[in-house]
């Protein structure tokens, strides 16, 4: 999958191909999304033309503030690969600034669709678009016929009796329903970050744990976890090769430690003994997000704590399908 920044830059590479848009911020690449943009990929390939996802960055609704601990559910790289893996020619990023926020709806398809050649844009029920989210999927039909574009509005896809939505993936999440999200999401959720020095606690007594920071996406609300630690970044010849570590992981706030003003932390015990002790320090990774086991709780002293960590570890062990 190819990735530009704007239309131009995607025209010159594609030339005189014609474009066929999916239109939308595909926030999760949800089963919605999915549905959306495979249609999009069908639709080119059967005319061996090129299909391209045309989303914004950042997202409008961190743009406008609307929600003040607004996160996104992928980190771009997650984004990007998912695209890829649903056979994407071509990714169109537009920066979503106070230019693109003042937009009106009709010029913002005119600039659209006069750079290049553009023979169907597709869109969910729901998306908005334009100065004041005055563009919708009737603005949008008006505009494609009057310019004899294909429009196709893509009805939304049903998951545990709700419709599949970003918001409703990001609702579970915070509720630490990942079993939920993930059957929204269609694959297990993921959280990036680079692991960094602790305060060693969990070495200390037998269970040695990654912690990760510079962490941009959404995280799952408090609990232990059940999950695979991947390394992404490849900087270490030991480290090569090990995906999908299995791994219990723990979001809170260790009540047990009295830790004051450390705030949320993620943190991941991989137990496959396989692996042995290795270093993750300045490792990028990716925690994938399978089930959740429990609760965090305050423990009366650490013997406490590292006999539930052990049963974690099993409980953790006996999953058999795990992800």
């Amino acid at each position: 999958m190819h990735i530009f920044n704007s239309l131009e830059s995607l025209k010159e590479f594609f030339g005189v191909a014609d474009l066929y848009m999916a239109l939308g911020n595909f926030d999760g690449v949800h089963l919605g999304h999915q549905k959306l943009i495979e249609g999009v990929v069908s639709s080119a390939r059967n005319r061996r033309q090129v299909s391209v996802v045309v989303t914004f960055d950042p997202h409008p609704s961190q743009y406008f503030a609307k929600v003040g601990d607004f996160k996104k559910i992928d980190s771009p790289s997650i984004r990007r690969r998912l695209l890829a893996q649903l056979n994407v020619d071509a990714m169109l990023e537009l920066k979503f600034d106070k230019t693109l926020a003042e937009t009106s709806a009709r010029n913002f398809l005119d600039g659209l669709t006069s750079a290049a050649s553009v023979r169907q844009i597709c869109v969910g029920t729901d998306f908005r678009f334009g100065k004041d989210r005055l563009g919708d999927a009737n603005f949008l039909k008006e505009f494609c016929a009057e310019k004899s574009i294909e429009c196709t509005i893509v009805q939304p896809v049903h998951v545990e009796g709700v419709v599949a939505s970003s918001s409703q993936v990001r609702l579970w999440l915070r509720d630490g329903r990942v079993d939920l999200a993930n059957k929204m999401l269609g694959r297990p959720f993921a959280l990036t970050g680079t692991v960094v020095e602790g305060n060693k606690v969990g070495r200390s007594i037998g269970f040695p744990t990654a912690n990760l920071d510079h962490m941009e996406q959404l995280i799952p609300g408090t609990g232990v976890y059940v999950g695979f630690l991947t390394v992404k970044s490849d900087i270490s010849a030991e480290l090569r090769g090990l995906d999908q570590m299995r791994a219990v992981v723990n979001v809170g706030l260790r009540p047990t430690f009295n830790l004051q003003g450390k705030g949320l932390t993620v943190e991941a015990h991989v137990y496959d003994q396989a692996q042995g002790d290795l270093d993750f320090y300045g490792q990028t990774v990716e925690l994938t997000f399978c089930d959740r086991l429990r609760d965090e709780k305050k423990f009366h002293d650490v013997k406490d704590l590292r006999d539930q960590i052990q049963r974690d570890v099993d409980m953790a062990k006996s999953k058999s399908n795990f992800c």
